[in-house]
Parts: C-alpha cells; structure tokens; sequence
C-alpha cells in the first residue's frame, strides 16, 4: 500500500505556522513576479473576492484591508523539511512529490509498537535501491478489499503529527502512488481506497491535473500541461465528464486518437497507472528560519519569535524520537555582519522551556548596533542519554538548570570569570584557568591526592610588599597582611619556564614566619610578592 500526504496550500501554510494570529485575517500569498500576482489566499480573503492570478492592485480593490505575505526560500524548505522528516518517522520509504506532497510506501501490521502512531513499519535493507520497482497487488485485480483497521490509524496519526508541527493535512491510502494522491486530495482529511472503480468512477476529468506541484512549472512542465489541457478540451467535447465514462473508452482507441499522453490519463482514470517511487532521505538537521516583514530592535519580539521556532523544533524532534544536543543561533542584521552562537545543551532534551532559558538568559546581554532583519535557529538531534550510576553515585538532579545558573553567573561577573579551575600544562605556580565544569567523569577521576604538609592558601591577586634582605636572605617584610621582622626563613626555591616561547618566566621563592603565621614570598622580576598564607 501507499499513503500520500498533501499539505493544501503549502506556501500558506509555512507563512501561518509562523504566524497562526493571520488564521483569522484576510491574507494572500503572492510570488515574485512583476506585477506580483495572488498565489493563494485564506478562507476571509477568498469570501471577499479574492481569486488566485490576480494582480495585488486588483486584490486589494475586492478587499482593502487585505495582507500579502511572500514565502521566503528559507521558510519553503525548513516547512518541506519538517514534512518529510514527518514521513519518515512512519515509513523509510518516502518521496518528494511536489511542494506539500510527499508519497510513501508502507507495510503496517495489527500489533503497534510506536506509542501514539498506530502502525508498525520496517526498516529497509542497507544495500536498498533508492528506485524500487511497484507491482500491481491484487486488490487492484480483484474487488472487495477491506480497508484495515491499521492503515485508518495510521493515516491518522500522520494528520495529528503534523498538527503539531502547524500543518494541516489531508491523507489518502491506496494501492498505486498516483491513486493515493488523488485519495489525499479528496480526503477529509483521511481517505482509504478500497476499490479503485467505485472512487473514480464520478470524479470529474479535471481531477487528473492534480499533480502535488504547486512552484512555478518549468517550460517543460508547461508545455506537459498544455498538451494535457487540449486533451481535456477535445473529451469535454465528446461529451465525457467524469473518469468513470473516460474509463469506459477503450484504451487503444484512445492513444490511436489523442497520442500518447492520453494513454497515461487513461491509465490513471483506471486506478492501473504504476510508476517508481523516487525515493529521498530526510534532512537531518533540524532548522526553522525567517524573513523578518519589519526590522526587529527589541529583545520582546525576538523572544517571541524563537519562542515559536523552539516549540516547532521540539515537535518535529519527538517525532523522530530525538532530542536536542546543540543550539545554533543566527541573527542577520540590516547593516553589518550577522551574529552566529552556538549552545551546547549540558543534558540534551526536547523540553521547550528548558532550550528557551538557555536563549533568552544569553540574549539578555546581548547587544546589537542594528535591527534584526532575520533570524534562524537549528538545532543538533541526537538520541536521549541513558547513564548507569554505581550504588554510592549519583548526577545533577537538573543539569541544565545548574548551568543556566552558571550562565547568569557569567553574563553578572563577566567571560572567563566562572567555571571548574584547570592546571595548566606548565611549571609556571598557580598556572590555571576557568573550564566548563564536567560532570560525566567518574568521581574517582576528580579527586585529586592531597600534597603533605599545610595547605597554602593564595592570595588571587598575590599582595605586594617590601623586603629587606641582608647577606641574600630576607629579614623584614613590610604588606598589608605581614609587617615586621622574619622569624624563620627557608628557600630559595628558583623556578624558570617557557624560555622557548614568548612568556619566559623566572622567580625565587622563600618561606618565611612573621609572628605566628607562615607565608610564601616570591620575586620575580625585581619585585616582591605576597603569594600566599599556610594553614
């Protein structure tokens, strides 16, 4: 069997799942031409008069108040994207037919292994073709097939999936590809074809233009529709009207008096046309992108905005049974370069408020010196992580808020200024700097051996003082935190690096008592330096 999904004006469709406030209002896509010209219209804006091929200036004149909106190449593929990742999740077996078309082969079965999809779909071969051959089954040779209780589900479970994801859909099952798309157009919004007579018999002839196309066609495409308009022309004058009474015609005399494109429409007429499924993967990158009707200068609309793309992006991730491993963020501003970010999730999830605090705690202080004209947000799909602790271990109850605190930390103290010290690969004392703190490392890895002896605890930045030394010993050190005459005295200790680099380094330390306490010297480049006091 194949199923046919058929999105009913698609480039609406892509402008309204944007913006679902314009459902209600009367508004007309329009192409690019010169004069732009109505390509589809909403339902308050076809009640007013509005009909597609009109020019904007005679639309408006039916309807004043109507709003043209244009789809954008980015919102056309990131919507064909969605739909046939959508597809996928039910069968590996899809085609792009046409602009909101997509065709796919599938074979369900009673028991559902999928929550919330009703049917059970094989996985192809990794040495499959990407053309396979289609066979005429035998429901087409032989009346009285009964439509499964499966396929009905399943049909369903596609409109529903795609409802969440902001299209509204029509679904046809049949036995050919090209059936299926004419149950899809006639469905309401599913449609299982049972016997293939009795559902063609009384559609009209013009039902077999129906080809899922609705870009612009190509010359070639052109002159297939005009060649198949004269044939239509010649049948209504032979009084024909339906594909039932066309069916009727003998097929050779039918090819021997109109040639051979009416051969393929008999074909179809008949419900006996077989074609190759071509067949297509799925993009796996999930993106939603947007060409901005005004320039945006505050953070309220960009927030709402990506509010959306996030809810979208989560939809069509739990449909493929994925979540969110990475954010990448693009703002494209009228004047100067864009700004690129991206996020990389600590614990990935699909969770909508969890991926839009990480958004908006950053764009919080972010500031730009032009509006924005469009914004694109996509996000890297991985597969949820399961981890296993041992009896006395445990993770981060939420691991993305902890770091949504450490990026609000951040943007308060400044980059660089938070996160895990790491020594760095040198000899230089107290070399460190700030990493992202790991918590997928077992804690036997993280503790570190304690050094014997007292703890010296620095002072970050190391205190200056003034020494005075005799016979090359220190005797009286004058600071903020010591000040007199040195009791005890131990070192030097001379340390140098990174001689073969630009950041040569060379010091002397000493450890000395001042009173009761006990602190570390250092001089380095003729200065003194507090570093430290021990415990």
């Amino acid at each position: 069997m194949f199923a046919a999904i058929y999105v009913p004006d698609f480039a609406l469709q892509c402008v309204l799942r944007r913006e679902p406030e314009l459902r209600a209002c009367a508004l007309a896509i329009v192409d690019g031409g010169l004069p732009a010209r109505v390509r589809q219209m909403t339902p308050a804006a076809r009640e007013r008069g509005v009909a597609p091929g009109m020019t904007t200036t005679q639309a408006l004149g039916r309807c004043p108040a109507l709003l043209f909106r244009n789809a954008d190449a980015s919102a056309l593929a990131s919507a064909s994207a969605c739909l046939l990742q959508c597809a996928e999740s039910f069968s590996p077996w899809i085609e792009a037919t046409g602009e909101g078309v997509v065709t796919l082969e599938w074979n369900v079965r009673p028991t559902c292994s999928r929550p919330n999809v009703g049917l059970t779909c094989s996985q192809p071969p990794a040495s499959e073709a990407r053309e396979r051959p289609v066979s005429v089954p035998a429901s087409l040779r032989s009346p009285g097939q009964t439509a499964s209780l499966p396929h009905i589900e399943g049909a369903h479970a596609i409109v529903a999936q795609l409802a969440q994801c902001g299209f509204t859909a029509q679904v046809g099952v049949a036995a050919t590809p090209d059936l299926a798309l004419l149950a899809a157009h006639c469905a309401q919004p599913v449609l299982v074809v049972e016997e293939p007579g009795d559902f063609l018999a009384d559609l009209p002839l013009e039902t077999l233009a129906t080809e899922g196309e609705e870009r612009p066609p190509t010359p070639a495409a052109a002159e297939a529709l005009a060649a198949r308009a004269e044939i239509f022309r010649i049948l209504r004058r032979w009084g024909l009207r339906t594909l039932g009474a066309f069916a009727a015609l003998p097929r050779e005399q039918v090819v021997s008096r109109l040639g051979g494109p009416a051969a393929e429409l008999w074909d179809r007429a008949t419900g006996r046309a077989v074609r190759l499924l071509r067949l297509v993967r799925a993009p796996e990158i999930f993106a939603e992108a947007m060409e901005l009707e005004h320039e945006v200068e505050t953070l309220e609309p960009l927030l709402f905005i990506l509010r959306r793309f996030i809810e979208q992006l989560a939809a069509r991730l739990a449909a493929a049974y994925r979540v969110a491993a990475t954010l990448q963020l693009r703002l494209r501003f009228g004047v100067g370069a864009s700004y690129e970010r991206e996020f990389r999730i600590p614990a990935p999830t699909g969770a909508v408020e969890v991926l839009f605090r990480i958004l908006e705690t950053h764009l919080d202080n972010v500031r730009a010196e032009a509006p924005i004209v469009a914004v694109e947000l996509s996000a890297c799909a991985t597969r949820q992580e399961q981890k296993q602790f041992s009896l006395f271990e445990s993770g981060l109850r939420d691991p993305n808020k902890f770091f949504e605190t450490l990026a609000r930390l951040q943007a308060l103290l400044g980059e660089g200024r938070v996160g895990t010290p790491v020594a760095e690969d040198t000899h230089r004392p107290d070399a460190f700097h700030l990493a992202t703190p790991r918590f997928d490392d077992s804690p036997a890895a993280l503790v570190a051996e304690a050094p014997p002896g007292p703890a010296l605890q620095r002072y970050r930045p190391p205190l200056p003082a003034d020494v005075q030394v005799q016979a090359g010993r220190p005797v009286r050190v004058f600071s903020e935190k010591a000040f007199g005459e040195i009791t005890g005295c131990r070192g030097p200790w001379l340390g140098s690096g990174d001689w073969w680099t630009g950041q040569a380094w060379e010091r002397e330390e000493w450890d000395v008592q001042v009173g009761t306490e006990c602190y570390r010297l250092a001089q380095q480049g003729g200065t003194w330096l507090i570093e430290g006091v021990y415990d």
